[in-house]
């Protein structure tokens, strides 16, 4: 691991603290417990001996997972080195093996072959235990590939395939290169991120981290390491004390360990004790802080105050003056940046460290340890809009000009030459595509089951139906915009540009908003401060981070003076984000209250009055809300919740309501990006499609009801101190099963929750779980919405066919919001395997991967229809000529009602004497303008090349394809640079006004519609002798 900038500052602290004396000098060596020590102490002094001569190092044994990772984020808080080795999970019948928990597990072992390795290492007691491969096996396998080293490409793709490395079209997984020419992609199986490495003939010119989403290169580096070996049975097998050699020490951090206790003086400061958060002990909490903090600094004592990151420690500098401490005592402090989770007290070293999160009365928002290619990818989590892996054999396939029929595969048309993409019509008459017009096919995604009509080659159906389409659309195009119109003539207030405390607030947060958040937070601070009402959809994948762009804007429109109501659709859902609210707000002056039947008729009317006078500022709560009783006395801004969730009487009711007030609203279902692309010029949309860094894929399996697999599922996940959600959606059931789960695993501390319980009780239930009192948590869909528990990380669906697609996919989205893997298990009878409930589950679990929303949004599509996207009227159409298409007219219908920026690509006609886009037309003086198979081999991945130049309508669209283009594959060869020149002329075309270009020799035709552009009275003439030459004089020409 390597030592942040923070972590070494803090190295730096040990230099010079005196701390050598934290640690009895005697102990240089041997087993020893830290169980003696608190929990914030334990890491810096396994650190502390670490920087002893002897031992040789440190094997540090934790609980359980948990523990292991947060000991080693300490350790690395307090700059020291560590390797983690964790579990080695090598999957069962049902469950594949851990692809990032294997490459962590090679890796580690890899690390600890190095000449230098890290002289921490944290394990679990199972570690320990394990079998691993041979370390000499582990040092033969490792090759190292440097920038400047000559090496044949050829014999290095030969040497990967020995190794057992598949040769890909793209790399997605370990184990895996991709060769295109001078450029090969390699997915190391124990490396975090794939590398692009780049030759100039037998050298090496380039290694670079490759996005593996975006699949372009993100940044250079000077080499890579690789494991050139299949991990299989290890003979002989070998344990860890074989990476380690003799001479290391042992620190447990087991709380029944029988090991000799480490002596230390440090203690545990308990001047806070548990986290205090109710608003009304604030002020106490700020007395008794103050007044310990003035003690230490009275005695002498070094007292160091940690945040999790600038903007913590920055508050906590501003706060602790409003302890009752002067600003001269608030500048002795020792203020630091760390993940510590808990601080300690030192009295023989006169020295307390404090954490913010204790200070404050906040939960732990340390970052984990672990860093995946989740979180080492750049953000963008964006699929083409058509994706050629989703075209498969028999599918119904929509040709932009020749209408629908069905796709049969590629192949070569009687007599001619190259790939083409082969459609079957009505009367079994066939249309050869050739693969550089590809971007014209698209899949046909209709709605519901329906099947739809396939059209004649030269008949008339597919225009007529194109043109009736086309008019639906400009209607619907024109009702959408005419809402808007009418929401942007209504008066609104216009709230000021961010208040002082807004960027302190924010800055606050312990995690870096993603790139989608940013814009979506910035997008609806900008509908704030305009003077009409906003009416913002944030639209977005289960667990990316909806939520924080709500608490930004419920914090800028508190601090204007406004009121916000915070609508939800079940009580469950009302007490978390309540929760939440007031550990954020907890240092502002910021009054949060809940409304739901979890509170007493008393309290519910003491709420209503604070609304009605002023002194509740913010207010989460269920339908409650909009009852008759409930006024506010200066409400700004209503947030809605899971909107997918409240009935068509409540959103009616809720849009009556609120019609003069700001409304955001939150919705988990994503609708298609291509209908988000089509809409977002009519309707204030934000869609936010990155995924939070760390974040895995869901493993999903489904399986059918087998107590066995239940039982190993539940001891996985308790292994490793994590908590597991057992759905079944009749509440009679529940009793029963947990019953039997008891059997099953007989250590399970059980809980129960459904909404047929009383308020107390499920709020006591639920609380045991969120708090980590209970292991598995037998419930029904009350945990459907939003629910946050990064602990629990494995969710079991018993009769997982009784629910709807969309429904499943916010189920499984419960679980995988830490940074540890995630599993989802689905339990489905056999004989339910077939028709509309099967298609869900499969759905489902073939979209595991993350923004898997909006693909599962475009099966529910073809499932169950675009009625609850679109009305039944549009549905229609999108029957007819398909989702793709719709889509497309309706955002060119919005563009051009709006004359806003975006164009569809011109319809310009060129015809160009000199130039051929079909490859097999080239010669006798015409050159070709295409992708030659030898510099885009796979067939897919030429398919998308041609769509991304097509559909280009600005240079600045080009100028970002050809850099994806050198990137991906390398410099292009002539035909593709004639393909991208062919295509800056057309664009140059559209954006001048030309709808026809036609070169004839040296001669130059161009039409403004039925206009013929002259230069004087002359036809303008080419002078260039190459194609090259001729496109770029064209393109200058039309510029």
């Amino acid at each position: 691991m390597q030592t942040s900038e923070h972590g070494r500052e803090n190295k730096a602290l040990l230099d010079t603290a005196g701390l050598e004396r934290f640690v009895p000098s005697g102990v240089t060596g041997g087993v020893w417990s830290l169980a003696g020590l608190p929990a914030g102490a334990q890491a810096l002094a396994a650190v502390v001996l670490s920087r002893r001569p002897l031992p040789a190092g440190w094997l540090v044994v934790a609980e359980n997972i948990r523990q292991q990772e947060e000991l080693a984020a300490e350790i690395e808080a307090w700059g020291g080195e560590v390797a983690v080795v964790p579990e080695a999970f090598r999957g069962t019948d049902k469950v594949k093996p851990d692809p990032d928990l294997e490459a962590e597990w090679l890796g580690s072992l890899a690390r600890l072959t190095e000449p230098h390795p890290p002289r921490l290492v944290v394990v679990t007691e199972k570690v320990l235990a394990e079998s691993l491969p041979a370390p000499a096996w582990m040092r033969s396998c490792l090759r190292r590939i440097s920038v400047g080293e000559e090496l044949d490409p050829l014999r290095w793709a030969e040497e990967l395939v020995a190794a057992g490395y598949r040769n890909v079209g793209t790399v997605s997984e370990r184990g895996e290169f991709a060769r295109r020419g001078g450029i090969v992609d390699i997915f190391s199986r124990q490396a975090s991120f794939p590398v692009r490495v780049e030759w100039g003939g037998n050298r090496v010119v380039s290694v670079r981290e490759i996005d593996l989403h975006e699949q372009t290169g993100i940044g250079e580096l000077p080499s890579a390491t690789l494991l050139l070996g299949a991990v299989i049975a290890h003979d002989p097998p070998a344990t860890l004390s074989d990476y380690l050699g003799p001479g290391w020490g042992r620190l447990s951090a087991l709380a029944d360990g029988e090991e000799p206790r480490l002596e230390s003086a440090a203690i545990r400061h308990g001047f806070i004790g548990e986290p205090i958060r109710e608003a009304g002990l604030a002020e106490a909490r700020r007395r008794r802080v103050g007044a310990e903090i003035r003690s230490w600094l009275g005695r002498g004592w070094k007292v160091t105050v940690t945040g999790v990151n600038e903007g913590e420690s920055d508050r906590l500098q501003e706060w602790l003056p409003e302890c009752d401490l002067s600003h001269a005592e608030v500048g002795r402090l020792d203020f630091r940046i760390s993940q510590l989770g808990q601080g300690f007290a030192w009295p023989d070293g006169k020295w307390v460290v404090v954490t913010g999160a204790e200070l404050l009365g906040r939960t732990d928002t340390r970052k984990g340890w672990r860093k995946t290619q989740a979180g080492l990818a750049a953000e963008r989590w964006r699929r083409p809009v058509f994706d050629p892996g989703d075209l498969k054999l028999g599918d119904y396939a929509v040709h932009l000009q020749h209408g629908i029929g069905i796709y049969e595969g590629l192949g070569e048309k009687p007599g001619g030459k190259g790939q083409c993409l082969l459609l079957k019509y009505a009367d079994g008459a066939r249309l050869y595509v050739p693969v550089e017009e590809s971007y014209l096919v698209s899949r046909y995604v209709g709605v519901g089951r329906k099947r739809p009509r396939l059209d004649t080659l030269g008949g008339g159906r597919w225009e007529r139906a194109k043109a009736k389409a086309e008019k639906a659309v400009e209607d619907f195009a024109a009702t959408l915009l005419r809402t808007a119109a009418e929401r942007e003539a209504m008066p609104g207030m216009a709230y000021p540009a961010d208040h002082e405390w807004q960027g302190k607030f924010e800055a606050e947060f312990s995690h870096e908003p993603t790139a989608d958040q940013a814009r979506a937070i910035a997008e609806t601070k900008a509908d704030m401060e305009r003077s009409r009402p906003m009416d913002r959809l944030i639209c977005g994948d289960v667990g990316y981070g909806k939520t924080e762009v709500a608490i930004r804007a419920c914090f800028k429109a508190v601090m204007a003076g406004k009121q916000v109501a915070l609508l939800v659709p079940t009580t469950v859902l009302a007490q978390q984000h309540a929760r939440t609210l007031r550990e954020r707000f907890a240092d502002w002056p910021i009054t949060v209250e809940e409304l739901s039947r979890f509170r007493s008729a008393g309290e519910q009317n003491q709420i209503v009055k604070g609304l009605a006078q002023g002194g509740v500022d913010v207010v989460v709560g269920t339908h409650r809300l909009l009852s008759p009783d409930v006024e506010f006395k200066d409400l700004g801004l209503v947030v809605i919740d899971e909107e997918q969730r409240f009935g068509v009487k409540q959103k009616e009711r809720y849009k009556e309501r609120f019609r003069s007030v700001d409304v955001l609203t939150l919705s988990a279902t994503p609708i298609p990006r291509t209908l988000y692309l089509a809409m977002l010029g009519a309707r204030d949309l934000s869609q936010i499609e990155t995924p939070p860094p760390g974040r895995h894929p869901i493993e999903t399996v489904v399986a059918d009801y087998d107590e066995r697999l239940i039982r190993e599922w539940i001891r996985r996940e308790l292994e490793r101190g994590g908590q597991v959600y057992y759905l079944h959606n009749r509440v009679a059931a529940l009793p029963i099963l947990a019953k039997k789960v008891k059997e099953l695993v007989p250590g399970a501390r059980m809980e129960i929750a459904h909404g047929q319980m009383g308020e107390t009780e499920l709020e006591e239930a639920m609380g045991r779980f969120v708090r980590g009192r209970a292991d598995v948590l037998m419930c029904t869909t009350i945990v459907e919405s939003g629910l946050d528990i990064p602990n629990a990380n494995t969710i079991i669906l018993d009769r997982a066919d009784r629910f709807g697609l969309a429904d499943l996919y916010q189920l499984r989205g419960r679980v995988g919001r830490a940074q540890n893997r995630a599993y989802a298990l689905l339990l489905v009878p056999r004989e339910r395997r077939r028709g509309e409930a099967g298609e869900r589950v499969e759905a489902l679990q073939m979209h595991g991967g993350l923004g898997a929303g909006y693909r599962i949004a475009m099966r529910d599509l073809e499932i169950r229809g675009a009625g609850n996207l679109l009305g039944t009227e549009q549905s229609g159409h999108v029957a007819v000529i398909g989702f793709e298409l719709y889509c497309r007219l309706l955002r060119a219908a919005v563009s051009r009602m709006k004359k806003g920026e975006w164009r569809p690509p011109p319809p310009v006609q060129l015809r160009l004497d000199f130039l051929t886009l079909r490859a097999a037309e080239a010669g006798d003086g015409v050159a070709g303008a295409y992708v030659p198979a030898g510099y885009i081999p796979e067939v897919s991945q030429r398919i998308e090349a041609y769509r991304q130049v097509a559909e280009a309508g600005k240079f600045e669209e080009l100028a970002e394809v050809e850099k994806v283009w050198r990137d991906r594959y390398g410099p292009w060869p002539v035909e593709a640079g004639l393909l991208l020149g062919y295509h800056r002329v057309r664009v140059a075309a559209g954006i001048t006004g030309v709808t026809r270009l036609e070169t004839d020799g040296d001669k130059i035709r161009a039409w403004k519609g039925l206009e013929l552009e002259m230069v004087g009275t002359k036809l303008p003439r080419l002078t260039g002798q190459t194609a090259p030459d001729k496109l770029q004089q064209l393109e200058g020409w039309l510029r």
